[in-house]
């Protein structure tokens, strides 16, 4: 016996418009499953992107922040034989030696400043995207840096003058009088000078460092 399904017209109409509707909710329902699987895609992209930025920023911090410690490092110590000349009144009847002095002690100058400048924008953005310890942490590093210079700087001016009179007496008495205060704070040496400086870095670089290692996971 052979069974036959009989379709008029009517119903064959109804299943067509049946059909058009599920193929048409499927059809949206595709686009939709798409555009949302788009979305979580660019939303990975995104974060990976960030991720990556992050990591490179964190990176050229941990570089730049390394090297600023070893240029502080190096100032330290020359300005620390500048505020002995100075004490020593070396610089008194010295005119005429200048060139030979700056070329002993300008370099750490310049290579502080030289390097502070390269990792300005690296600390503006570090502030600006991280915040937290990077907001204010490197303020105490460039008052370090500028009480060294300010030392260096003022015993240069003292020997370019060479005289003695009340003007140098107190540039002389200003940067001792400064330099004492590292004295005061128990830095007087290369060890302890190193110590310091790592002290101020310690906040940063722990930050830095725990941002790397996230980034590797």
């Amino acid at each position: 016996m052979s069974f036959c399904i009989a379709l008029t017209d009517a119903d064959w109409s109804l299943t067509k418009d049946v059909f058009s509707i599920v193929g048409t909710v499927a059809s949206v329902f595709g686009v939709g499953l798409a555009f949302y699987i788009g979305l979580e895609g660019l939303s990975t992209w995104k974060k990976q992107l960030k991720g990556t930025a992050d990591h490179k920023l964190a990176r050229d911090a941990a570089i730049i922040l390394r090297k600023y410690r070893n240029a502080l490092a190096t100032l330290w110590n020359y300005a620390d034989s500048a505020a002995i000349q100075i004490d020593g009144e070396s610089w008194i009847g010295s005119k005429g030696e200048d060139s030979f002095t700056a070329s002993i002690y300008q370099p750490a100058v310049d290579n502080a400043r030289k390097v502070r400048a390269e990792l300005e924008p690296i600390s503006l953005e570090c502030a600006a995207i991280f915040e937290g310890v990077f907001i204010s942490g490197f303020d105490r590093l460039h008052m370090f840096e500028e009480a060294c210079c300010d030392c260096i700087e003022s015993y240069l001016r003292l020997v370019r003058k060479g005289g003695f009179d009340d003007k140098l007496e107190f540039i002389a008495s200003r940067a001792l009088t400064s330099w004492n205060a590292f004295a005061s704070a128990g830095i007087i040496n290369d060890k302890t000078s190193k110590d310091f400086i790592d002290e101020l870095l310690s906040p940063l670089l722990k930050d830095i460092d725990a941002r790397l290692l996230k980034n590797l996971k």
